[in-house]
């Protein structure tokens, strides 16, 4: 009865799998259009987006990435238009870039994400992780709802260079991270917008640069 129960639940998640793959291309424009114009892009965004370039370009070194940050600072949204740069940009297959929401995944079934992706590998693109011969892109939100989730990015990244990883979460996400997994990754965390920043994104106004710093001497120094 138990092994029923567990291939009953493997069938699912393959459903949910595919379900996420299908319905990720609205997803993403829902999370980064508005009143018909595409939101702005954070500096952090650009940072990453040369690291999936780098990557598709055949540098294997930054694929694990993590990006810890406050709840509702912009980290979903830069997933978001990480997928419609390599789905609109770079021509990448949409069953090649998997968006999990763990805490969503938990809701859902009593799995590990370790599981979400063993099924995207094994069932969408019938292989193993070594055995991969073109890239794939793997996007886990809210990942601190999955305590072994820098195990999961450290096996990943070591069993093969074709797996390239995101993992957002809490502000204390680094402070989770096992050894292994901390040498291996990469850390883009995302802050509270800063003035210079906040004049781009919320007016459309690109102040000269150092404006920052310009204020904080004038602030502090009277300079």
């Amino acid at each position: 009865m138990r092994g029923w129960v567990m291939e009953l639940s493997k069938e699912n998640l393959l459903d949910y799998i595919l379900g996420k793959l299908r319905n990720a291309p609205k997803l993403s424009q829902d999370r980064i259009i508005r009143a018909g114009e595409p939101l702005p892009y954070r500096k952090s965004y650009y940072i990453i987006e040369r690291y999936v370039n780098d990557f598709l370009n055949g540098y294997k070194e930054n694929r694990f990435i993590i990006m810890p940050g406050l709840r509702g600072i912009g980290k979903t949204t830069i997933l978001f238009q990480l997928y419609d740069y390599l789905i609109n940009e770079k021509g990448i297959d949409q069953n090649r870039v998997l968006y999990l929401s763990v805490d969503e995944l938990n809701a859902y079934f009593e799995v590990k994400l370790i599981d979400a992706i063993d099924i995207f590998i094994k069932e969408i693109h019938q292989s193993l992780p070594v055995n991969l011969d073109r890239e794939l892109f793997i996007l886990v939100d809210e990942s601190h709802y999955d305590k072994n989730w820098s195990l999961v990015g450290k096996i990943l990244f070591d069993n093969s260079e074709k797996i390239f990883t995101i993992f957002t979460g809490s502000s204390a996400l680094n402070l989770e991270m096992n050894a292994d997994a901390a040498r291996r990754a990469k850390k883009e965390a995302i802050y509270p917008l800063d003035f210079s920043e906040y004049l781009i994104l919320k007016h459309g106004i690109h102040p000269p640069s150092q404006t920052s710093e310009f204020l904080m001497d004038l602030i502090f120094k009277g300079d």
